[in-house]
């Protein structure tokens, strides 16, 4: 008797084999897109985080210095405004605003650290009294981590109004302030900025006095005015 064949026959063990594994593979591949695609949004996410952090931290720096207030060691013979700066820290006196904190004139020192990722600058502060000038005796407190990561944090400073237009690590004149305040953020890795460059102004209304005068800045030696060989003491 002759042999029919079923028209209905399934498919063969090595067919569903190869079928499997396409389908492995397949599965293998949209897991391995997912999850780069997963990785990139992960690092697009913290990389947004910490660009906002910087933000936030420079914002608040920003705020202090252009407060930083003209206030002298000894008003009756002053001598030297009350800041001090340097590329790894900056103390000054600034008028804190109402509510949280406590209204008044505070010593604020902003003070870069070594963190296990790289840099943080921490702001303390202390209360300001007359017949106080020394710094070292304050009793330091609240102090807040403003920035932290993986980059330096250098300050540097200039006076443009009496022609001192080059950046300085260190500000050594006694009897004016700067008139600008600027904060480097360096990659540890690559040695490039991490943002641009940030520079605030101070803003000294005493400074403004003797602008009319169209004489080139003030200082307090002179009551407000630098003349030829008045210049930081």
């Amino acid at each position: 008797m002759p042999r029919q064949d079923n028209p209905e026959s399934g498919f063969t063990l090595f067919e569903i084999l190869v079928g499997l594994v396409i389908s492995s593979l397949i599965m293998v591949g949209l897991s391995l897109a997912m999850r780069t695609i997963n990785l990139g949004f992960d690092s697009a996410t913290s990389s947004i985080e910490r660009q906002g952090g910087i933000a936030a931290g420079l914002a608040i720096i920003g705020g202090d210095i252009s407060r930083i207030q003209r206030v002298v060691d000894d008003p009756a013979t002053p001598r030297r405004f009350l800041f001090a700066g340097s590329e790894r820290s900056l103390t000054y006196i600034m008028e804190e605003r109402p509510g949280s904190n406590v209204f008044g004139l505070y010593w604020v020192r902003l003070a870069v650290r070594t963190s296990a990722s790289g840099s943080e600058l921490v702001r303390s502060r202390a209360p300001f009294a007359l017949g106080q000038p020394d710094t070292a005796a304050l009793a330091w407190a609240d102090d807040v981590t403003v920035l932290r990561g993986d980059f330096t944090i250098e300050f540097s400073y200039r006076a443009t109004r009496v022609s001192l237009r080059s950046w300085v690590g260190t500000w050594q004149n006694t009897n004016m302030l700067p008139d600008e305040v600027r904060i480097n953020l360096t990659d540890i890795r690559t040695g490039r900025l991490r943002v641009p460059g940030f520079v605030q102004a101070l803003k000294i209304g005493a400074e403004a006095d003797c602008v009319a005068l169209t004489q080139p800045g003030c200082t307090m030696n002179s009551r407000g005015l630098i003349t030829a060989g008045n210049g930081s003491q």
